[in-house]
């Protein structure tokens, strides 16, 4: 029974998944990863509240059923959230299972450059989050490019963001 109702809340994740795509239509890739985490951070009650106004807006909902679905919204949310969380603890515990392994194998200078290379993973999704939401709202590092790359040629980029030639007025300058 139990695996029946996972079974049902993922199809209907998936299925308002699919038609959040589908709503997206062809909208920069960047905006739509940097909206989907602003949804992440708000309450069940902000997410239901949210996706019934853009229902009422996108289909002529009167605000009776308007005040419907952000109830039946708010309802699936907080499942939603529960289904998630029980899947975040077995990740988790599928995770230290994996690094208990990895202790029997491997030796101490690797399981060290291992835990670096994890470190520095991370750092770089952070920085691409914060740049992500930076570029959302308009704000820039100082001498940072507004699609993140460095202006300075001297300044190490990360992956993917190799240096850019300066633009021609600081070139001119420099000569």
């Amino acid at each position: 029974m139990k695996t029946l109702k996972l079974f049902g809340c993922m199809a209907i994740l998936l299925l308002t998944v699919s038609l959040a795509n589908a709503q997206t239509g062809k909208r920069n890739p960047e905006m739509v990863k940097a909206d989907k985490m602003e949804r992440a951070h708000k309450t069940p009650e902000e997410r239901a509240k949210m996706r019934a106004e853009m229902m009422k807006k996108e289909l002529n909902l009167t605000d009776e059923q308007a005040k419907t679905i952000e109830k039946d919204n708010l309802e699936f949310s907080k499942k939603l959230a529960d289904v998630q969380k029980r899947h975040r603890d077995e990740m988790e515990k599928l995770g230290k299972e994996r690094e208990a392994r990895m202790k029997k194998v491997l030796n101490e200078e690797q399981m060290a450059k291992m835990y670096e290379n994890r470190g520095r993973m991370k750092e770089r999704a952070k920085m691409q989050r914060e740049r992500m939401m930076m570029n959302r709202h308009g704000m820039h590092h100082e001498g940072r490019h507004p699609e993140g790359r460095n202006w300075d040629k001297n300044k190490k980029g990360g992956q993917g963001t190799a240096p850019v030639k300066p633009p021609k007025e600081e070139k001119i300058e420099k000569e």
